[in-house]
């Protein structure tokens, strides 16, 4: 489920990685919150189809747990498809207008107002956590996700959990790799 920032209200043209994807027409230009693997994964895509895009990144840098030359080329790749990158970038407002969005930021004590047909907000996610089936089934749980053992065993025998709803990084391959449940693992268990 993905995050909000507190001070934003969604609308028509302000979304999240959700919303996005319900568009029917392309955007001519949109403004991107969040720098982190969804608004960088949304800024490539959108300029490959020839939208202008601003991605903005609070952080000094675009991917934060990344080795930093990683981030160096992809950057270059980004800037080259025309993407404008603006890091140490704070939000400050982001409001509808007639005809899009209008966002204001800060970035080193200067204010900056990006416009734009959309918003994209990329600031991360929650797992979608079903609080009354979990505790009915006794499964452990905090808001920041499903409790889990190496083997993505939760505290109930015979159930497991993996993908989003055991929080941490919430990105598709992820999943896919919690998921390869080892053979031997799986056969114990089941007998």
């Amino acid at each position: 489920m993905p995050q909000v920032l507190p001070e934003i209200n969604l609308s028509d043209h302000v979304l999240t990685s959700d919303g996005i994807l319900n568009l029917n027409l392309l955007p001519a230009s949109i403004v991107i919150v969040g720098g982190s693997f969804i608004g960088v994964e949304f800024a490539n895509f959108f300029a490959e189809l020839g939208v202008k895009v601003n991605l903005v990144e609070l952080l000094e840098q675009i991917l934060p747990n990344e080795d930093q030359e990683t981030v160096d080329l992809l950057r270059q790749d980004l800037i080259r498809l025309g993407i404008n990158i603006h890091t140490s970038t704070k939000l400050e407002s982001l409001k509808d207008t007639d005809s899009g969005v209008v966002m204001q930021a800060k970035r080193n004590g200067e204010q900056l107002e990006l416009n734009a047909d959309y918003a994209l907000l990329c600031t991360g996610r929650n797992p979608l956590l079903h609080s009354k089936e979990l505790d009915e089934l006794g499964i452990e749980y905090t808001k920041a996700g499903i409790k889990i053992d190496e083997n993505m065993m939760t505290n109930v025998a015979s159930i497991y959990a993996v993908g989003d709803v055991t929080g941490g990084m919430m990105l598709a391959h992820r999943a896919t790799q919690q998921a390869k449940v080892p053979p031997d693992i799986f056969a114990a268990t089941v007998l």
